[in-house]
């Protein structure tokens, strides 16, 4: 039986990641994801505060680059719009009500 050390890349080797149109498939499911996430969060059946834990803003940039590289425009507008609306207004939401700072605040835009 084959072991695989965790201290080198060999887990890529693993015959699952081989066919790249699975790895595609995966990636347009989370593109898929991300814009139906995006409509729960327009209908306030998902909180800011739930997506901007679990979702790293780098994440959705990554997906938007590899997009445009593929001239996915549509695609790419959607994961804008996810950044702008929820990611940058939740920053702006931040500054403008300073009546509600908290010390966990703080500690949001210090991490950034």
């Amino acid at each position: 039986m084959e072991t695989y050390n965790n201290n080198s890349d060999e887990w890529e080797d693993i015959p699952l990641y081989e066919p790249k149109a699975l790895a595609n498939e995966f990636f347009y499911a989370e593109v898929r994801s991300f814009s139906w996430m995006y409509d729960k969060w327009k209908e306030k059946k998902i909180r800011t505060k739930t997506i901007t834990n679990l979702i790293p803003q780098k994440r959705i940039e990554n997906a938007i680059q590899i997009l445009e590289s593929r001239e996915q425009y549509e695609l790419c507008s959607v994961l804008q719009k996810i950044i702008v609306d929820i990611y940058i207004g939740e920053e702006i939401d931040i500054m403008v009500n300073t009546y509600d700072y908290n010390p966990e605040l703080q500690h949001k835009i210090d991490k950034e």
